[in-house]
């Protein structure tokens, strides 16, 4: 029992001062982090497809196809053809473009879409890329302990 005493007061003694340490590092590693997180810009890529909400599937809650007559109409809202490309989860449908357009096109194509009183919600469907590399020592691990960080690949399927 004699000895307990000076261990307690040292554990206490030791996690202050780890503590401390540690806020007083935690700028130091903030900059260090901020000077590898040097975003990247992302490619310009062109336009290829629009994500479309439809007021009736969302009233009803319900994905429904939409038809041949209704695509048409989008096409010649849209100013060029708009193919049916898939539904998503959330009673969405992805279109796609008879060609690609840059930026600024698309979006003059979005708020012609928007117009029609059928849509509910029309937004660019478009390509998002990582601004950096996590510093996180599993990521790039030969183990592949974080493998659900990264994108799906060959050797992973």
């Amino acid at each position: 029992m004699r000895g307990s005493t000076p261990r307690a007061g040292c554990g206490l003694l030791a996690f202050a001062t780890a503590l401390c340490a540690a806020t007083l590092a935690a700028p130091v590693a903030a900059q260090r982090l901020v000077s590898v997180l040097q975003p990247q810009r992302a490619p310009e890529l062109p336009i290829t497809q629009v994500i479309v909400r439809f007021r009736d599937d969302v009233s009803t809650g319900r994905l429904n196809r939409p038809s041949g007559e209704r695509l048409r109409n989008l096409s010649s809202r849209a100013g060029m053809a708009v193919d049916y490309r898939r539904p998503t989860a959330d009673l969405s449908h992805v279109l796609r473009l008879a060609e690609p357009l840059e930026r600024s096109a698309a979006d003059r194509l979005v708020q012609r879409l928007r117009q029609d009183p059928a849509i509910a919600n029309v937004e660019i469907d478009e390509y998002l890329f990582p601004l950096f590399v996590p510093n996180d020592t599993f990521f790039n691990d030969p183990r592949d302990i974080q493998w659900h960080l990264k994108a799906p690949s060959a050797a992973r399927a």
